[in-house]
């Protein structure tokens, strides 16, 4: 029992210890957990150093039990203030397409958005003939899917909403002969 107090007071003291942390980021750029190497944490104790990535929304909202059990802690101050504009210069958006994907299932990785980073709806166009917009849906982080039921025509064009209203289309930014597991680079990206 004793060893279950101090492994969860520990947890809590590191996730307070990071939270704090990031929260003395300067807000004018966006933080990258990917460029955080938590390895180089220093401790005199046995425990050894681990890093965690939040998937889901950026206000730490809508996990069953909330993030790591915490219920809605991370979507309330001072958590809640960690969402900061992204700021990639000069890079536009990628699009790394699921490895699981095929003919009738699409999915991919959206990356360097500029702007808010969050985004609130993602849409699927085929081919420049066709004018319907299919609805995506988030499958978790900053992935994002479509079950279609029929066979996909490309080239896909994708359409971005963020969460501070802002839209963008990458036409075409999936080509023909698209692969799974492949990346695509598109030649939009968010004004900041």
């Amino acid at each position: 029992m004793a060893l279950f107090l101090q492994h969860n007071s520990l947890s809590i003291t590191t996730l307070v210890t990071l939270f704090s942390i990031l929260l003395n980021l300067n807000h004018s750029c966006c933080f990258n957990p990917k460029l955080f190497n938590v390895s180089k944490l220093q401790s005199d104790s046995d425990w050894s150093p681990a890093g965690a990535t939040w998937y889901g929304p950026a206000d730490g909202a809508g996990t069953d039990g909330g993030a790591c059990g915490y219920l809605d802690t991370v979507e309330n101050p001072p958590f809640s203030k960690l969402v900061v504009n992204c700021s990639y210069p000069g890079v536009t958006i990628t699009f790394r397409v699921d490895s699981g994907s095929n003919p009738y299932y699409f999915g991919t990785l959206i990356e360097f958005e500029d702007g808010a980073g969050d985004l609130m709806e993602v849409h699927l166009k085929q081919n420049d003939d066709s004018d319907s917009w299919l609805s995506m849906q988030e499958s978790w982080g900053a992935v994002w899917k479509l079950n279609s039921g029929s066979t996909l025509q490309a080239p896909l064009s994708i359409r971005l909403t963020a969460s501070n209203g802002q839209s963008l289309v990458a036409n075409n930014v999936i080509p023909t002969g698209w692969q799974p597991g492949q990346t695509y680079r598109s030649v939009v990206n968010f004004e900041v």
